[in-house]
């Protein structure tokens, strides 16, 4: 499903395990020099509950970060196809994301794959050579 500027949503749904984790992934592309990766929704909360998010782990987690009311998860900076800076260097990040209404919590194991895009040169108004 699409929501907001062209980005991904998905949503999690709360695990009927008693510890409310559900151990289903998700995984997102996107393209290189792009920082938002998408708006994360959950379901099977209490209605009305308020939904916390939160990065809680993955191999590449220090390169991103979650507004905790939106759910909006971004790169921390835009990443490069020719240059990956993931673990694996194989452009897959690996990131796991909470959602939390502070009584149930669920995490989630997301992919985030960076696609490689066009090339963009910038020139001058002078005669430059490639």
């Amino acid at each position: 499903m699409l929501s907001g500027a062209g980005m991904l949503a998905k949503n999690f749904t709360r695990s009927s395990a008693a510890a409310g984790i559900s151990s289903a992934s998700a995984s997102f592309d996107v393209a290189e020099r792009t920082t938002d990766v998408s708006i994360l929704t959950a379901s099977g909360f209490d209605p009305g509950a308020v939904i916390i998010w939160a990065i809680v782990g993955g191999a590449d987690s220090a390169l991103f970060e979650v507004n905790p009311a939106t759910g909006l998860l971004r790169f921390r900076t835009a990443q490069s196809f020719v240059a990956p800076a993931d673990v694996g260097a194989n452009n897959v990040y690996d990131v796991v994301v909470r959602a939390t209404d502070g009584t149930s919590v669920n995490d989630q194991t997301v992919a985030i794959t960076v696609l490689d895009g066009p090339d963009v040169f910038t020139g001058t108004a002078g005669n430059d050579v490639l």
